[in-house]
């Protein structure tokens, strides 16, 4: 019944008839953009996530790494801030949990079979 009320509301359905609009996400891998603008997108996106800086740090950094090598045209060229490296970062975070989600079905009887025999000894 809350849903119900929720989805009538004019902000939702505002936020619905707004979000037709948006580009797809694969538009920012486009062919015309070099493999290593986007490498380097991912690996500045990849070092947030490992020292938990939060995304919204990644707004200002195409600007502060045109300063830093402004003849460098991977510098030039780079460009993702928090919507894109938010979007980049559950794209893998889904890679990573089908590969884990995988290989936990191929071992489960591994692993299964491992807590029996310690529960045997123990």
């Amino acid at each position: 019944m809350i849903f119900i009320k929720q989805c009538t509301t004019v902000k939702h359905l505002n936020a619905v008839s707004t979000a037709k609009f948006q580009p797809s996400v694969s538009s920012f891998a486009s062919a015309h953009r070099p493999a290593e603008v986007t490498h380097s997108e991912l690996l500045f996106a990849s070092f947030l996530v490992e020292h938990n800086i939060p995304l919204s740090a990644s707004d200002r950094d195409g600007p502060l790494f045109r300063k830093m090598f402004p003849g460098i045209d991977v510098a030039n060229k780079y460009g993702a801030a928090h919507t894109k490296t938010s979007c980049m970062m559950s794209a893998l975070a889904d890679s990573s949990q089908s590969n884990i989600v995988s290989f936990t079905l191929v071992f489960t009887y591994a692993s299964t079979a491992e807590q029996s025999l310690y529960r045997c000894y123990y």
